[in-house]
């Protein structure tokens, strides 16, 4: 009665696999009940519960009466540790299921908590992703505020070139007007200093006058007998020295009037020349038609300038030609004075005039080479400066003229003794003449800054003409001592 319920039991029971996961659990404390349905596989790998429905079981076949006693009796002690058995292997087997069951509500648990975190991370992410499409709203309205913003500042760069542009024309404008004022300032302070050089100029030559008039007084004492004796000769020297130095002042001063005058026309031309510039330009000149025609009139002024020079050239190669007679007849008269019985060969005055020859000789040789340089360097004159020389010339002949005039008319008052009002003509003359003298260096001076400019043929002319100038700086000192002699000894 016992064994029917058990073995009931048994024979409905199926044996369950454990694995290797649940046999490592080890025992379970409480035991959990047995559902009556199957379980089914998990997303976990976990394998199905067996069914636990017993199966039906073969109808017994039948037992005689008689013997079913002793077949009790027999089979009872097997039976019941057969028994005893099964119910030992299904309680071991009830053991391992419940740690199955552990294992698989563990596992359970863990994809609950996996389910949690997931569902936790994606609420995070929801809440990230609206962060962040709010931010991208941000960000785009800050980019559209930004491109308005570029948009003006662009409006503003170039109404800030357009007066940029507006400034740096007007500096151009301002510019131009400050270099032609520096141009202005610098001619005049030229000018200046040319002044200033000639008044020191001046007050030295008069100190150096005042000197050697007190020197000369001395000597004029010490010489009389000798010049009583070189009267005759003197007296023609005299007045050809007059008629030279008389001209060498009156070329002198026309170089003076005409070195200014060429200075002013320089400092016009490149004022002209700024304001050509300008006017192509387009700035720095209000009225371009009237600026036109002053420019035409400046022009022709120019042109006849031009004229002029080259009339003054001439007139120096006509002086040129002059001085070379002169030489010839002081040449002709040293020869009548050697013929003569008296012996002046060591008489100072004889070697003075001597060397006079040797150095007009020298000059007029001088002066020839450098007539011929001049000729040949103004084929090569652009035509604006052979105007203004054929100009100058054409003046200094008619100051040549008057000179001449001057001197026949001193040929006549002279006499066979020295003239002191004569004298004195001479000396003013004489300063005249180093006036000029000095406007001529002046004129070489100016010529010089420019002799980059210039042919070959012109820069030899010019270096020609310092050195002509040089010398007649030379005999222009030893001219003075001798006037100022003759004004000593004409006042005693």
């Amino acid at each position: 009665e016992l064994a029917a319920p058990v073995e009931k039991t048994i024979l409905h029971k199926k044996p369950v696999q454990v694995s290797a996961r649940q046999k490592q659990s080890g025992p379970v404390d409480e035991p959990l009940p047995v559902a009556d349905e199957p379980h089914e596989a998990t997303s976990v790998g976990v394998s199905p519960l067996p069914d636990p429905t017993p199966e039906p079981e073969p109808a017994p076949e039948p037992v005689p009466a008689s013997d079913a006693k002793t077949v009790a009796d027999a089979l009872e002690p097997a039976r019941i540790q057969k028994y005893l058995d099964q119910i030992a292997t299904l309680t071991r087997e009830r053991d391992e299921a419940v740690t199955e069951l552990k294992d698989v509500r563990t596992q359970l648990e863990q994809l609950e908590q996996d389910h949690q975190r997931k569902s936790n991370r994606e609420d995070r992410f929801e809440i990230e992703l609206e962060a962040l499409s709010e931010k991208y709203r941000v960000l785009k309205d800050q980019s559209r505020r930004h491109a308005s913003l570029v948009e003006d500042l662009r409006e503003e760069i170039a109404t800030r070139d357009e007066q940029i542009f507006d400034l740096e024309r007007e500096l151009v404008e301002v510019q131009g007007t400050a270099a032609k004022l520096n141009e202005s300032i610098e001619g005049s302070q030229d000018v200046i200093k040319d002044l200033k050089v000639a008044i020191t100029q001046r007050d030295r030559r008069y100190e150096d006058g005042q000197r050697q008039l007190d020197l000369t007084e001395f000597e004029y004492r010490k010489v009389k007998d000798e010049l009583e004796a070189l009267q005759s000769g003197f007296n023609q020297e005299n007045t050809d020295l007059k008629k030279t130095e008389r001209r060498l002042s009156h070329m002198k001063e026309i170089l003076d009037e005409k070195e200014a005058h060429i200075e002013n026309q320089r400092l016009q031309l490149q004022e002209k020349d700024q304001e050509i510039r300008l006017a192509r330009m387009g700035v720095g000149i209000e009225d371009l038609e009237a600026e036109k025609r002053k420019v035409l009139e400046d022009f022709y002024k120019k042109s006849h300038e031009v004229e002029q020079l080259e009339g003054d050239l001439k007139e120096r190669d006509f002086q040129i030609k002059e001085l070379q007679e002169q030489v010839s007849a002081a040449n002709e008269r040293l020869d009548q004075l050697m013929n003569k019985e008296i012996d002046v060969a060591g008489h100072p005055d004889y070697k003075a005039l001597e060397r006079k020859l040797t150095n007009a000789k020298t000059r007029a040789k001088t002066a020839s080479e450098k007539s011929k340089t001049l000729e040949k360097s103004i084929e090569a004159f652009p035509p604006e400066d052979r105007e203004r020389l054929e100009n100058e010339i054409r003046f200094l002949n008619r100051k040549l003229e008057v000179t001449k005039e001057k001197s026949q008319a001193e040929k006549a008052k002279a006499k066979s003794v020295i003239n002191p009002e004569g004298v004195t003509e001479a000396l003013e003359s004489f300063e005249q003449w180093r006036t000029n003298l000095a406007l001529l260096k002046t004129y070489v001076r100016n010529l010089k800054k420019g002799k980059k400019d210039l042919p070959e043929a012109t820069k030899e002319s010019i270096e020609g003409l310092e050195g002509l100038s040089k010398l007649l700086q030379t005999d222009g000192r030893e001219l003075e001592k001798k006037l100022k002699k003759l004004t000593t000894r004409s006042k005693k």
